[in-house]
């Protein structure tokens, strides 16, 4: 078994475009855990690693609070509320039922920005019927449409 010997925390600065605050300090603390370094520096590394755009929105919403004086815990519900707030399951609902595949997309980018559309719906068992109900009615509707053309051009 191999042993880890860097005691440097690598990893990306939070970036929410293009990872969910939840996974992000998932691996942070995975990370952190490697490392070895002691629990009283946990709040502080997070500080450092959440990058400066995410800091700077921290202090502008935290008011008069220093975040160096947050615990871990208080600093991570606060950027989960900012970064992750409680979405309406009937709202991201009819925006996963009203998606549509875009000009020149692929097959697979479509439902991939399904299956991430997914993710509120709390379709839980029913998911994976949920995605292929979509691509049936998507495919109908382009089906019909498509008919309707030859049909007039007749």
């Amino acid at each position: 078994m191999s042993e880890i010997t860097s005691n440097t925390l690598q990893i990306e600065f939070f970036n929410s475009e293009v990872i969910t605050w939840t996974r992000w300090v998932k691996r942070f603390e995975g990370a952190f855990t490697l490392v070895g370094w002691d629990q009283g520096l946990k709040a502080k590394a997070l500080l450092h690693y959440i990058g400066n755009a995410v800091y700077n929105t921290l202090c502008d919403k935290s008011g008069a609070d220093d975040p160096y004086t947050m615990t871990y815990d208080v600093i991570c519900a606060k950027l989960k509320e900012l970064y992750e707030p409680t979405v309406l399951e009937i709202a991201e609902s009819y925006r996963f039922y009203t998606r549509k595949q875009e000009q020149g997309e692929s097959v697979q980018a479509y439902a991939n920005a399904l299956n991430k559309l997914s993710v509120n719906c709390d379709f839980k068992e029913h998911a994976k019927r949920a995605l292929r109900d979509q691509f049936v009615m998507l495919y109908k509707q382009q089906f019909q449409w498509s008919s309707r053309q030859k049909n007039f051009l007749l």
